[in-house]
């Protein structure tokens, strides 16, 4: 209820009135885990959803993050949820774990596509995962870091919460 909580002020934070520059872009990394998952939590899906119905905003770019689930489920959650609103851009893997635990130095499909959004121009950048696709997309092009217009995220733990994957 706390993290529920939580995205209803980040939708907050976003809605408002179109500015006459239009919408503002945003990117939507999620832990998305609104289907059969056994750990389920509807919050990022209803995010997603509301993001998408309002004019306020256009959203960028969608990626998938480990966390609530792994990063598979992740994917697959947020790309049926798109299909089903349809007219979003594709999602894109992200980080499957921690920076720390990175086997593989390439980066994901998740930090290169912020990046090439940030290339585009200025971008808020919704975090409803971990931040590990956003500190990736920083470490590969922190060139275009000045483009990040705000970051608002939904972040911390209780004490003793473990999460799921």
């Amino acid at each position: 209820m706390i993290r529920l909580a939580a995205i209803l002020a980040v939708l907050v934070c976003l809605t408002g009135p179109v500015e006459a520059g239009g919408p503002e872009r945003i990117w939507i990394d999620s832990d998305a885990a609104c289907t059969g998952a056994p750990h389920k939590d509807p919050d990022d899906c209803l995010a997603v959803w509301a993001l998408a119905r309002d004019g306020a905003v256009d959203i960028a770019g969608l990626s998938s993050a480990f966390g609530n689930v792994g990063v598979s489920e992740a994917d697959a959650t947020l790309a049926d949820l798109a299909a089903r609103i349809g007219g979003l851009p594709p999602v894109l893997a992200g980080a499957a774990g921690p920076l720390r635990h990175r086997k593989s130095a390439a980066p994901t499909d998740a930090a290169n596509g912020m990046c090439e959004a940030l290339a585009d121009g200025p971008l808020t950048i919704v975090a409803l995962a971990p931040l590990t696709n956003v500190s990736e997309a920083f470490a590969t092009c922190p060139e275009r870091i000045p483009n990040v217009t705000r970051i608002v995220f939904v972040g911390g733990r209780r004490a003793g919460h473990v999460f799921h994957p």
